[in-house]
Order: structure tokens, then sequence, then C-alpha cells
């Protein structure tokens, strides 16, 4: 006959080894879940106001910037009765730039024609 004796401080309650993974991970698993739930609001809250700044400059059309293109260049193709010089220099200031260099695949603001 054998008699089962609980030692003082013990609870009685006997966790697998399943079962103390849990424990422990479950506090990082909802820290976690709570992080990119964090973020994922930031990310929504952000885009749209962003959205709100993200329009064209009244007069401007939006251009790619293409393999060997330029300002200059770009400024050539614009139809304005204005010099040259000057459509670069408000292409400059439409997209805040500090200088002529531009990379394909930019998106510049570009004064638009008056035909468009």
């Amino acid at each position: 006959m054998s008699i089962a004796t609980q030692n003082q401080g013990s609870s009685g309650i006997c966790l697998t080894r399943r079962g103390r993974f849990v424990l422990r991970t479950l506090p990082l698993i909802i820290l976690m879940a709570l992080i990119v739930a964090a973020a994922l609001i930031g990310d929504l809250f952000g885009s749209s106001a962003n959205a709100s700044n993200s329009g064209l400059p009244s007069g401007a059309i939006e251009y790619t910037v293409g393999y060997g293109d330029t300002l200059w260049g770009i400024a050539g193709q614009v139809d304005l009765d204005a010099p040259r010089a000057e459509i670069v220099q408000r292409i400059g200031d439409l997209n805040q730039l500090a200088g002529s260099d531009i990379n394909v695949g930019d998106t510049l603001f570009v004064p638009a024609s008056p035909g468009n």
C-alpha cells in the first residue's frame, strides 16, 4: 500500500514538456502579435497621411526617368515657350532636387505643356 504525500509549497499541478513550452512561449507569441498589430495600424495611418500629400503639383505631370535621360533632355521634351534652363530649374523646384543627379526609374514632376 502506497501513501501519496504532497510536499508543502507544491500546487499539485504537474506539467508535461508541452505544457511548460506553452507557458514559456505564450507571452512571447502575444507580444509579437501586439507588435505586428501596432505596425499594421501605424502603416494604415501613415499611408493615409501620405496619400493626401502625394497629389501632383498644379500644372505638372509625372515623368518616369528612362535610360540616358538627363534634366536637360527632359526639359527639351516639355513643350513650353520658356528657355530650357528655366524648365530645368522648374523641374528641380518641383522635385526638391539639390543637383542634377537623377536615376533610371525615378518619378519626377515635370511642368505640363500648355497643350496638356
